[in-house]
């Protein structure tokens, strides 16, 4: 199938990943086995799951933080290797975590974000990462977001990216 029709479609469940073969297949004015293929195909390279955005303080977290860490310039290669590998498995056996990655720029070198149920949770949450992680690091700062009284001006949604899509 080719990539632009399975762009089509991905932006279709990047909108609403609900929508059955059928809907989708009305609005690309294409067949539902057509769009029932693309959706296997794409599910075995671009798309990693299928999730929900939950309302975090109704589901009981009221704070969001996007934590940035920066690595100590002393480590050797080595060490900074084995340091990434441990730092992948914690970060996965962590279940407030829910994105990290290696990141550049202010001087930082990765970046969690995770969602704490009170601030007690979060603190915690720091006291766990720098008695972890604080033989290898030289900083650990946190950017918080209160979920639940905060003004959120946009909410946490993938459907915006589409638009690049659309125009095509």
């Amino acid at each position: 199938m080719k990539e632009e029709q399975l762009l089509k479609v991905l932006c279709e469940l990047m909108k609403n990943s609900r929508q059955s073969d059928r809907a989708i297949a009305e609005k690309l004015e294409v067949s539902q086995p057509t769009i029932t293929r693309a959706r296997a195909e794409l599910e075995k390279g671009y798309i990693k799951e299928y999730t929900v955005i939950p309302d975090f303080p109704k589901i009981g977290y009221e704070i969001m933080a996007i934590t940035l860490v920066k690595s100590k310039a002393s480590l050797s290669k080595e060490i900074r290797e084995k340091t990434l590998e441990e730092g992948k498995r914690w970060a996965k056996h962590q279940q407030n975590i829910a994105f990290g990655a290696m990141s550049y720029g202010m001087g930082m070198s990765a970046i969690a974000i995770s969602f704490h149920k009170t601030f007690s949770d979060y603190i915690a949450f720091k006291r766990k990462l720098a008695e972890t992680w604080g033989s290898v690091l030289d900083l650990h700062e946190s950017l918080l977001v209160d979920m639940k009284h905060g003004q959120i001006t946009k909410n946490f949604s993938f459907s915006c990216l589409t638009e690049d899509f659309d125009k095509r």
